[in-house]
């Protein structure tokens, strides 16, 4: 059997008196596959977020990329796993300096990881990816205060899958845009799970949106799971109290049959 693209085994994290993350599992397959992390604000999920991507140290469990345990990666196999599992915040702004022009962000990954030569062909990618997330590609020579809210998050979106990624990791996504934008992420979220194969962890206080792009769920509550297995299972007939509660504020969710 194919090991899991990502693997959380038992993590926990603390900051001094606080146990912000507690005994936390779950495995992230190859795709197209979607994971939810659902919780409200101060759950734990950001904070695991940064455990996945190495920048949180843990206080127990293991994090493996493929397997390996990557608190013994070094160097190039660090290179490759932060190459492989790229991040998007919730807000583009935070995610694309303000100094940079957008196609220069955007190129930022394939420069870092050598994998196109500056020149013609560089630009030339850089305006493919724009295009793959439904942006003009002579926004590339725009800075990100130029452009809307759902443009930066598409930019951003482009800036992480310029190094092909296997693993996105989605921060709220979508918190920082209005409805109609959030719905306009969701269906490009949606596309390009399916043209690209992606997995991503997708965390989310919306159970509307895990609802329609997730696979499975864990639902967290002061860092601990208390439910967790197939999106439709969790959000339809929800077994824990707390996990009950979320829901009932979510009534547009339809209850399949």
């Amino acid at each position: 059997m194919t090991a899991p693209l990502l693997t959380a085994s038992a993590i926990d994290v603390r900051f001094r008196d606080v146990h912000a993350v507690q005994a936390v599992s779950f495995d992230v397959p190859e795709g197209p596959f979607g994971l939810g992390l659902i919780g409200e604000s101060g759950s734990g999920k950001s904070t695991i977020a940064r455990a996945l991507l190495g920048l949180t140290p843990l206080a127990g469990g293991t994090i493996a990329f493929e397997g390996t345990d990557i608190s013994t990666l070094r160097r190039g196999d660090m290179k490759a796993f932060r190459r492989a599992v790229q991040l998007v915040m919730q807000d583009g702004t935070e995610a694309l300096d303000p100094r940079m022009k957008v196609g220069a962000s955007v190129a930022e990954g394939i420069a870092a990881h050598a994998l196109i030569p500056r020149g013609p062909r560089r630009a030339a990618r850089v305006a493919e990816l724009l295009e793959e997330v439904g942006l003009p590609a002579a926004l590339a020579d725009r800075y990100p205060h130029e452009l809307s809210g759902g443009q930066r998050q598409r930019a951003t979106i482009a800036r992480a899958l310029a190094v092909e990624p296997k693993i996105l990791i989605l921060d709220e996504p979508t918190s920082a845009l209005d409805v109609t934008v959030q719905a306009r992420i969701l269906d490009l979220i949606r596309r390009l799970r399916a043209e690209r194969s992606l997995s991503y962890l997708l965390i989310s206080h919306n159970l509307a949106v895990v609802d329609q792009l997730c696979d499975a769920c864990l639902v967290l509550k002061d860092g601990a799971v208390v439910e967790h297995g197939p999106t439709a299972q969790v959000l339809d007939r929800p077994r824990h109290p707390y996990t009950q509660q979320l829901r009932a504020a979510v009534p547009e969710i339809a209850v399949r049959s």
